[in-house]
């Protein structure tokens, strides 16, 4: 038959039991002190460390949100159009002045077709007045071209023409030829809805 084991005592001496009270206490005590350094704010200078750079990490990120957001606004403005950098002082220039044009007035509603070739503007009708659309005004030609060929990609058979002022050289992009100015603001709000751009009505 198995022998039945002995349940093991644990005894303690006058000694023994003196150090583990010690040994308790000390632990106590230690406790206490460290709740008291960290009511103080008498925190070891690791842990200070620490909160320093939490500190700087939150600002770095304050300072990356700016930053983000300033590059996302100069991207918006350099992809603005610069067909939006119109001249409307040339309201006031002369009546008589001489017209140029560069490129030929297809049908409406159709893309422009480049042309080499330099014509005189059109002879006025019977009233002896014809009115047009200005659309914009560059001292460019390059800058005319291309909004010429941007407003033909959406139906508007726009063309420009070189005019002499006091101020200089500007090349004015305009479009279509009526007999009355009435008919002339008309056409103008369609244009405005389908281009965005706000132009004025004048004589040819």
């Amino acid at each position: 038959m198995a022998q039945k084991k002995k349940p093991y005592k644990l005894e303690l001496s006058g000694p023994g039991l003196f150090m583990w009270i010690a040994g308790i206490f000390l632990l106590l005590a230690w406790s206490f002190v460290l709740g008291v350094l960290v009511g103080r704010g008498s925190i070891p200078e690791k842990l200070k460390h620490l909160t320093d750079l939490k500190k700087k990490l939150a600002t770095l990120e304050q300072q990356y949100d700016t930053g983000a957001q300033k590059s996302s606004k100069s991207r918006a403005r350099e992809e603005a159009p610069e067909g939006e950098e119109f001249d409307f002082f040339q309201k006031l220039a002369e009546k008589k002045e001489e017209k140029i044009v560069l490129s030929q007035q297809s049908k409406p509603n159709a893309a422009p077709k480049p042309t080499n070739r330099v014509s005189v503007s059109p002879s006025t009708g019977s009233s002896g007045v014809h009115y047009t659309i200005q659309l914009a005004s560059f001292d460019s030609r390059e800058k005319a071209a291309k909004l010429v060929q941007v407003l033909g990609k959406k139906g508007i058979s726009a063309y420009y023409v070189m005019a002499d002022t006091k101020r200089g050289r500007y090349y004015r992009v305009r479009y279509g030829d009526f007999e009355s100015r009435e008919a002339a603001l008309s056409e103008l709000g369609v244009v405005s809805v389908k281009t965005g751009l706000r132009g004025f009505v004048c004589k040819r």
